[in-house]
Order: C-alpha cells, then structure tokens, then sequence
C-alpha cells in the first residue's frame, strides 16, 4: 500500500478559519471549525457523510470549497487506509521544537552538542523508569484496557464463529477479532481494541495481549530506550584554535527592526490574547492617567 500522508488537523483548521474572511461573527467561525472537526474524527463513512453535509449546510461554499479541496484519505478517519495511533495533529515536532528552544540560539557545534546531551538524559531517564514497570502491557494502554472492561459489564455478547462478535451496546457492533477490525472503526484508526473487542475478549476468555500491537507492550518500551547515547569525552580530541570553535553563518544584510525570536504562526491561526494583571479595562486606565497629569499640570500654575 506505500506510505499514506497524514495532514495535520490542527493545521487544517487554521486554514478553514483564514478562509472564513468577511463580516462574519467569532461565533459563526468556531461552529464551522467545529463541524469540520467533527469530520475529520468522523470513524465511519456514514458518520463522515453526515458531518459533512451539515458542515456544507451552515458553512456554505466557503466551507464545500475548501473540502472539496482536500484529498479525504489524507485527513479524515474514515478514508484514512493505514494505522494511524489515534493522532490527528503534529504535537510531537511541535513539541520537539519547544524542548531543543535554547539551543537554537547556540552556535551550530554548540547547539548539536546540547541536544544530543538533553537526548542522552532523556533516554537515560526513561530507560531507568521503565525498570519499574510492571506487568506486561505499558500503564497507559492498560488503563484504558480496565477501563474498557469497566464500561463493557453491561453489554451482552453473541458469538457468530471462532472470531466474531455481536455487541449489544447503542448502537449494535460487530467485532472481528481475527482481522482486528469493529463496525465502528474505533479498532482500525486508534490500532488498539476498541470498548466493544475488549467485552468480546474478556467474556469468552480469550486473551487480551493476542490483539494488541507489539508497541503497546513494555518489553518494546525497554528496547526503545535500551542502547544509550555515548557521552564525547574532549580528552585527547585535536586541538582546534578557538577561532574555529565557533561556524559563523552566511554574511546576509539584516532586516530592519528586532530579530524575531517566536515561531511564525500559520495563517488563520488562533492567539490567546493574554491581559494585562490587574488592568480589567486598559481604555479607563490610560484616562485616569491622563486626567491625574492634567491635574498635576494645572497645579503647577496656581
């Protein structure tokens, strides 16, 4: 099948909200953005086809164009052919981003040198935490197995063959064990067993570990973490002038104004307006201000 490109839908919703120009309320806006996320996390075709007709009714052509212009296989659940773990957006390069911030205002030997010592620390830090682990399934994943168990006490269960199932939950699911596959498709696009599988596996006795994806299990943790990164000793490195310590980058003419430091946000992106401590109204504040200098003004004179 090759490789399936997942766009971010974090990103895609930036774009729809620059889309959204005109005299158009915040509100309207954020109802669109919604209806779209709603397609997106959409897990079956049915579910897709209803999201999107009602996000065409209330964002009109504005909205249809701009999903229309989009591959479907690439951003939605429900057309979406290969593993995708659950996530929808790009936080881990994100993230990654924000953690290596320091040292990209470093030299570039001086920046490499910082982040390959952070990385070294993390993954001395992991390795030792997953010593302590227990049991065979990584804590996270088997809460959210006790938690499906928990949830699926009140389901009945009907066995069809050897690996089928019949849920009856709101609404009835069919679990396929076999090809890890549920009516619902919350199996194929999280590549973990969704509530309905996990009632099926626990009341017919089966063993839960058989279904799950071999990076679920602590032994793959361990192994993500086992071969460390070597410390660079300096001992008996070349003695390199100190001139050369330092690559300068390429002579460019400076642009005008201060250097910019944050990350250039994409278009249609939303920024939390951040107020001012103890200023509930900076309008009648500056008033105030200006009305106290008149008056110390006005008393110089009298």
């Amino acid at each position: 099948m090759g490789w399936l490109l997942s766009f971010s839908v974090q990103h895609l919703k930036n774009n729809l909200r620059d889309k959204l120009t005109g005299r158009l309320s915040n509100g309207f806006r954020e109802q669109v953005i919604s209806l779209f996320s709603d397609c997106a996390y959409a897990p079956t075709l049915l579910d897709f086809e209803e999201a999107v007709q009602e996000l065409y009714t209330v964002g009109g052509a504005k909205a249809k164009n701009f999903v229309d212009s989009l591959p479907r296989e690439n951003w939605a659940n429900a057309y979406f052919q290969a593993k995708r773990y659950g996530e929808m957006c790009s936080n881990a390069a994100e993230s990654f981003n924000k953690w290596i911030l320091e040292a990209r205002h470093l030299p570039i030997l001086s920046a490499i040198d910082k982040i390959r010592i952070q990385l070294m620390t993390q993954m001395c830090d992991r390795r030792q935490k997953s010593t302590k682990m227990n049991g065979i399934v990584c804590p996270e994943m088997d809460s959210r197995l006790v938690e499906g168990f928990s949830k699926g006490k009140v389901w009945t269960v009907a066995q069809s063959s050897e690996e089928v199932f019949e849920v009856f939950s709101l609404p009835t699911v069919v679990v396929d064990l076999q090809n890890q596959r549920c009516t619902r498709s919350r199996w194929q696009i999280n590549s973990f067993p969704c509530m309905h599988a996990i009632t099926a596996i626990q009341k017919f006795g089966k063993q839960v570990t058989n279904y799950l994806d071999p990076f679920y299990f602590v032994d793959a943790h361990r192994f993500s973490y086992e071969l460390p990164i070597n410390p660079i000793p300096m001992l008996g490195a070349p003695n390199v002038p100190n001139e050369y310590h330092i690559i300068l980058p390429p002579k460019t003419r400076r642009p005008r104004g201060k250097p910019k430091i944050q990350r250039i946000r994409s278009r249609g992106e939303k920024v939390r307006q951040m107020s001012v401590r103890g200023v509930k109204n900076w309008e009648n504040t500056i008033e105030k201000l200006v009305k106290r200098a008149l008056i110390k003004f006005q008393n110089c004179f009298l």
